[in-house]
């Protein structure tokens, strides 16, 4: 038998190589998401192009179930590996392309669909792969700590995005986050492995319907109500929330003199909220008992915080409310998923997950094509006033769900059905 100590050595291992891939490819993808948002805004000039540029890069969402099939499927290690890899060439050749001078809308839509698509398999397949290294025990404490480590990655790499959209040639910003990736691969393959991975091609050969497979994990949660109440909640908060998102580069272009600097300082100060948010969960994780009541409350208060922004134009103040976003989101739903990760079973672990996310984030791509749509009927303050009037009341809602209010971290140890 191993020591006690030996043990706690190979866990601190496993998570450091998980949290150093994760935030890696983390500061490469926000270098490039800001730089595809503003570029996209100021080679058009039309709200609808950041719509979609914001859509397709909200696709990933949608093939969520996708990869929790292929997570439950297939080695997720291997997996992982390989889109990683995926993502790094056609990052590559978009770097290319950009140097060659093909720096054109079309090349930018169809890097970030691609790239979308790859990470929506990665997602699934990297929740799945967590409680497989972290023990059950730590995992809530790992994922404060691994969503502190993200979202710094994301202010570094807000910041460096924001620089190169001012200074930079275009090709910079596919080229960063292709290293990144390669980076990320790396620290994947530091991971020990889990069985035989030949298996990967084997099961590859194997007829298994992946529509019973979908149809499984959809059972699971059409019948857990922790679960199912809550979906028309986040579907309302999501499309809400993703509206605004995809109005920031207008409402930074209309209140703050079309100045690049701001737009990176909403979405820096969002990071920072989120850094302290799982430093939070990292640090107080067994302080908090009763986690249903923190999951609700941290979604009010995120509504809440963004309808003082629709309502404030103060550069400062509005900087600051992001940041309280950032703190509120990242507890609320971190403790909401560390629930899932616990209670749903392993072997269902990928395709539950995958599914949540997508059912969850149905309307987030819808959101951001929306926002084109209804800033050309209602001025954008209104707009985002309304967005946030409407996160806001839908989340008090979640005090009527009583799977919800009663979630205990003793009870993350026990399925909820």
């Amino acid at each position: 038998m191993k020591s006690s100590s030996t043990l706690i050595s190979k866990l601190n291992s496993n998570a450091i190589n998980l949290i150093c891939g994760e935030t890696t490819s983390q500061f490469g993808k926000m270098i490039f998401s800001i730089f595809s948002m503003w570029t996209a805004y100021a080679i058009t000039q039309n709200q609808w192009y950041v719509g979609i540029i914001g859509a397709l890069q909200l696709i990933s969402t949608l093939i969520n179930p996708l990869g929790g099939i292929l997570a439950d499927r297939f080695n997720k290690r291997v997996l992982l590996l390989s889109i990683d890899i995926f993502r790094c060439i056609i990052l590559l050749l978009c770097s290319l392309l950009f140097y060659l001078g093909y720096n054109n809308f079309l090349i930018l839509a169809i890097t970030v669909c691609l790239l979308s698509l790859g990470s929506g398999i990665f997602a699934a397949t990297f929740d799945a792969i967590v409680p497989e290294y972290i023990s059950r025990d730590q995992l809530l404490k790992v994922n404060g700590i691994m969503t502190t480590f993200f979202q710094a990655a994301t202010i570094v790499g807000a910041s460096a995005g924001g620089a190169i959209v001012l200074v930079s040639d275009l090709y910079w910003a596919p080229l960063l986050n292709a290293i990144t990736f390669f980076i990320s691969v790396i620290f994947i393959l530091r991971l020990p492995r889990l069985g035989n991975e030949e298996q990967f091609l084997t099961k590859m050969k194997d007829q298994n319907n992946f529509l019973k497979l979908f149809l499984e994990g959809l059972s699971y949660i059409r019948h857990n109500k922790f679960i199912i109440n809550v979906i028309p909640v986040a579907l309302v908060v999501n499309l809400s929330f993703w509206t605004i998102w995809a109005l920031l580069p207008k409402w930074t272009s209309v209140f703050f003199n079309n100045n690049s600097f701001y737009y990176s300082a909403l979405e820096i100060c969002l990071s920072i909220g989120a850094i302290l948010g799982g430093a939070l969960l990292g640090i107080l994780n067994k302080k908090f008992n009763k986690l249903g009541l923190v999951f609700i409350i941290g979604t009010i208060l995120q509504g809440i915080t963004l309808v003082i922004f629709s309502l404030s134009h103060i550069s400062i103040l509005s900087i600051s409310l992001w940041f309280l976003y950032g703190l509120f989101n990242t507890i609320g739903s971190s403790v909401y998923f560390t629930a899932l990760q616990m209670m749903v079973p392993q072997k269902l672990l990928g395709r539950v997950m995958g599914t949540i996310t997508t059912i969850f984030s149905i309307t987030s791509p819808l959101g951001a094509m929306l926002s084109g749509v209804l800033n050309s009927m209602i001025r954008i303050e209104y707009l985002v006033f309304a967005c946030a009037l409407l996160m806001t009341l839908s989340s008090i809602g979640l005090f009527l769900i009583k799977d919800v209010v009663r979630l205990t971290a003793n009870g993350l140890k026990d399925s909820i059905t």
